[in-house]
């Protein structure tokens, strides 16, 4: 073990950019990491707008990043076509910023530096290119669009306008998932040849993307693009190759036309006591607010029917990829399953590495996750990976300090790397971790339990539970000197870890301030 009083900055800076682990791609990376960093020494925070302000653009973009980065960012404009639910997601998001129901007029008044696209999937591509256009850079949810003339369109854009569109992937930052990635690159199992990967959606998560917009292809693009999307960009990952032949089938088999019955949404239906699908949307205050108040204005049913007859997308998929570097996968997808989770299996020419990944268990059930590593002629070894503490099988949470590039590689986090070589510049210094914690906790350094308590707060809210703020010692969201004391003895950060190295590209912007 080194001596921490020994370590010095150019050591550090060195070791940490060998980064293997969990991390979440920080909303603030890539194309706002470097602008929001400048921002903050002129004393100017990143300037954020969204457009659509559904669940998932109020809670895990707007409410998420005022609470985790209000020193950072600010939001300058909401833009949603329902002029209610925009109403609505302002106060979710606690914001103080104007609110449009016409986008070209937002942009043109807030003149946002990064635009955060939340809207329908089909849609997407409007506002990608729109944004571009009027100057600013783009976060967007997954999938980025829902077919290739609205991708080429996009790149087309981003080129002629000189602006950047990041797509999120969170679920390749969960720790078992960077674990897998870490174990195929190391070589435990040689060469990859095949893969087998195949994702079940239990009659409860599966079943609400056919309450949704999303059960419309037109809409969605289907399960293939909205869902799936996160599986082959695992599979890409994984593989660290692109696909060089398809052949895919799909079927509705089970929701749609293939019900008995059936009704408009579930609180006009006649048949809510025989309907195991019944889905009581008022026992989600979140909802009710965002939804249900504002459904005068467009006619959205957040608790559409299963059933309905317009249903048009694939309940359950198949598909058999071939790689470019060789590598054969068999792929499949069922949304109406028992359980959720997936089964995943590499093959190489030196092992196998497997997994069965159970994502909605028991509460009593075991809190880690499994990784069977098979020799050829070895013994098994399995790997215990704790479950994360977010959403996404733990991909919403990272690891403090880190992210991944467009290259996707684990790199340092331009903003928080800045912090966490400055605590040990203290300790090296000769500050204790006394002074250090009093020291950031008094320039208002946001400290990373902060995301512990935003979690907690999201699942209470989603649930319609009562957030019970004692729940949370108030000292925990300041720096501790426990905080302070597992950072610097994180072997993570000491670069005593098995790991892949990544050398910092000096052509890319993100590492010209590290």
């Amino acid at each position: 073990m080194m001596i921490m009083n020994k370590i010095s900055r150019r050591h550090f800076l060195a070791a940490t950019g060998a980064i293997t682990g969990a991390a979440l791609l920080n909303p603030l990376s890539g194309v706002a990491a470097e602008t929001a960093e400048a921002s903050k020494v002129v004393g100017k925070k990143l300037r954020l707008a969204i457009v659509g302000t559904g669940g998932r653009g109020t809670s895990m973009w707007g409410y998420d990043l005022m609470k985790s980065y209000p020193d950072y960012i600010e939001f300058v404009g909401l833009c949603d076509k329902n002029e209610g639910r925009v109403e609505t997601g302002k106060k979710i998001i606690g914001a103080s910023c104007p609110t449009y129901t016409d986008f070209e007029k937002m942009m043109k008044e807030t003149k946002p530096d990064v635009l955060i696209v939340t809207t329908m999937d089909s849609t997407h591509h409007h506002f990608i290119i729109r944004g571009m256009e009027l100057g600013a850079d783009i976060i967007t949810e997954k999938p980025m669009t829902t077919d290739e003339k609205k991708i080429q369109a996009i790149l087309d854009a981003e080129k002629r306008t000189g602006k950047n569109c990041r797509v999120t992937f969170n679920y390749r930052y969960s720790p078992h998932r960077a674990k897998i990635w870490e174990l195929l690159r190391a070589g435990e199992i040689g060469d990859i040849t095949s893969a087998d990967f195949h994702w079940y959606l239990d009659t409860s998560h599966g079943a609400d993307y056919f309450r949704r917009w999303h059960r419309l292809v037109e809409c969605s693009g289907s399960l293939w693009v909205h869902k799936a999307s996160h599986h082959f960009d695992l599979l890409n990952w994984w593989i660290d190759s692109d696909p060089e032949s398809v052949y895919a089938l799909g079927s509705l088999d089970h929701y749609g036309k293939n019900g008995t019955f059936r009704a408009e949404n579930c609180r006009t239906c006649p048949h809510t006591s025989k309907c195991k699908f019944y889905y009581d949307i008022t026992r989600n205050q979140n909802y009710m607010d965002l939804y249900v108040a504002n459904e005068k204005y467009d006619g959205y049913l957040r608790d559409g029917c299963v059933f309905k007859n317009d249903v048009n997308i694939f309940d359950k998929m198949a598909a058999t990829i071939r790689y470019k570097n060789g590598v054969q996968v068999a792929y499949s997808l069922t949304t109406y399953s028992p359980y959720e989770g997936y089964r995943i299996a590499f093959n190489g020419t030196k092992g196998r590495l497997e997994a069965w990944i159970q994502e909605s268990r028991p509460p009593s059930d075991a809190n880690f996750d499994e990784l069977v590593l098979f020799k050829n002629f070895g013994k098994r070894e399995y790997i215990q990976i704790p479950f994360g503490t977010s959403g996404h099988g733990g991909g919403d949470e990272r690891a403090y300090g880190y992210m991944h590039n467009e290259n996707k590689q684990i790199v340092i986090n331009p903003i928080e790397s800045k912090i966490v070589a400055r605590i040990f510049e203290m300790y090296v210094g000769g500050y204790s971790s006394i002074q250090i914690s009093e020291i950031l906790n008094a320039e208002k350094v946001p400290a990373p339990y902060v995301r512990k308590l935003n979690e907690y707060k999201k699942n209470r809210e989603a649930k319609g539970l009562e957030v019970k703020e004692y729940k949370f010692d108030t000292d925990n969201l300041k720096w501790r000197i426990s905080t302070i004391n597992r950072l610097m003895h994180n072997e993570l950060y000491k670069g005593n870890r098995r790991i892949t190295f990544y050398k910092p590209d000096p052509t890319k912007s993100y590492w010209s301030s590290i």
